[in-house]
C-alpha cells in the first residue's frame, strides 16, 4: 500500500514537472515567436531605409550631374559669346583702322591750304572726322599717349578697363575708371568753339 502510494505521488510529480516543461516551451515559443517578429519587422525597416538611402543618393548623383552637364553647357555658350565679341571688337578694330587710313590719305590728297590742315587735326576727331564740341560725345579726351579723339570714338574702340590708341598702337588702362574720367583736351574744345563762333559770325 505505501509502495503505491509512494508511485502515485511519483508520476503525479512527473505530470506536474511535465506540465510546467510544457508551459515553460510554450511560454519560450510564443516569447521567440514574438522576437523572430519583432526582428523581421525590425529588418523590413532596416531594408526600407537602406532602399530610401539609395534612391536619394541616386537623385543627389543625378541632380549633381545635371547641374554639372549644365554649367558646362552655361561655361561653353558664355565662352562662345566671348570669343564672338572678341572677334566682332577686332573686325570693329579693323575697319577703323582702315577707315581712318583712308581718311588721313584723302585728307593728304586733297588740296587744301595748310591752315585748313592744321586746322583740320586740331579742331576735328581724326576718327569720325566730326568737329569736337561741348555736348558729351563731342568732347574732346585725352589719351595715356597724347592723341586727342572724341568721347564716342574712345567708347567705339574700348574695350575692358582699356584702350588702344589707334594711331600709336599705346594702350591707356581704365582700371577703376570709365571712359568719361579721360581728361578733356580743353585747348581744343576752345578752339574747336571759337572757330564754330567765327564761322557763324561770316
Amino acid at each position: 500500500m505505501r509502495l503505491k502510494t509512494s508511485h502515485n505521488e511519483e508520476v503525479a510529480t512527473l505530470q506536474r514537472l511535465k506540465r510546467n516543461a510544457e508551459h515553460q516551451l510554450k511560454t519560450l515559443k510564443i516569447s521567440s515567436k514574438k522576437q523572430i517578429d519583432e526582428l523581421k519587422k525590425e529588418q523590413e525597416r532596416d531594408l526600407n531605409t537602406i532602399v530610401d538611402l539609395h534612391q536619394q543618393l541616386d537623385n543627389l548623383k543625378n541632380t549633381h550631374k545635371t547641374k554639372i552637364e549644365s554649367a558646362r553647357k552655361t561655361s561653353e555658350m558664355w565662352r562662345g559669346l566671348f570669343h564672338d565679341q572678341k572677334r566682332q571688337l577686332v573686325i570693329k578694330e579693323r575697319e577703323l583702322r582702315t577707315a581712318v587710313s583712308l581718311r588721313m590719305k584723302e585728307l593728304s590728297a586733297h588740296p587744301m591750304a595748310k591752315e585748313q590742315q592744321r586746322k583740320y587735326k586740331t579742331f576735328l576727331c581724326e576718327i569720325c572726322t566730326l568737329e569736337f564740341g561741348q555736348e558729351e560725345e563731342r568732347t574732346p579726351r585725352v589719351l595715356g599717349c597724347g592723341h586727342t579723339i572724341c568721347l564716342r570714338c574712345c567708347e567705339m574702340i574700348a574695350r575692358p578697363d582699356q584702350i588702344q590708341c589707334p594711331f600709336c598702337r599705346v594702350v591707356t588702362k581704365l582700371t577703376g575708371r570709365t571712359i568719361s574720367h579721360l581728361p578733356k583736351n580743353y585747348l581744343a574744345l576752345n578752339m574747336a568753339l571759337l572757330c564754330s563762333d567765327n564761322e557763324k559770325a561770316m
